[in-house]
């Protein structure tokens, strides 16, 4: 079983926009910097705020350029997200698999929320498998595909949402 799921949303172009000025006014500060010679503190003062556009910069074209894709064999549960590498990565045995759900997150700042599509382990623990998902509907279709290929029984969890 293979499926994917693309991270392109449209709250990625205003931050896109954000990130070109951000950046840009960086470039220009720091050439403006390096070129006339200026005191140390015009380098290091804004290297925070240096930080946080490559940061930005990064997550934004990942929500532009990646995808994550689970693909389950006969022996396999496999998450992974690209062609920018990104954190989540996952391989685990199929045996291991128990449960899947999936759960509503608040959005931040009065935007909407989002969901998540988690697994549950036969050890307890729980992992996150695909995030920031604009719709609960892309999370239910993917649990039931996961849950038919493997023979998972759908079994309630705390904190789920239903279809």
């Amino acid at each position: 079983l293979e499926l994917s799921w693309r991270w392109f949303s449209w709250k990625y172009l205003p931050l896109a926009f954000f990130c070109v000025a951000w950046d840009g006014f960086l470039c220009f500060w720091y050439s403006m910097a390096f070129s006339m010679d200026a005191p140390c503190i015009m380098i290091v003062f804004p290297i925070a705020h240096l930080a946080v556009g490559v940061g930005l910069t990064y997550s934004t074209l990942a929500g532009f350029l990646n995808h994550s894709k689970i693909v389950i064999d006969r022996d396999t549960f496999s998450v992974s997200h690209g062609p920018l590498p990104w954190f989540g990565n996952l391989q685990v045995p199929v045996t291991q698999v128990k449960q899947l759900y999936c759960k509503e997150k608040p959005g931040r700042n009065n935007s909407g929320p989002t969901f998540q599509l988690s697994v549950i382990m036969k050890d307890g623990r729980k992992k996150d498998l695909l995030s920031n998902l604009n719709s609960p509907e892309i999370g239910f279709y993917m649990e039931h595909q996961i849950e038919n290929w493997l023979n998972i029984p759908d079994q309630p969890v705390r904190g789920e949402i239903h279809d």
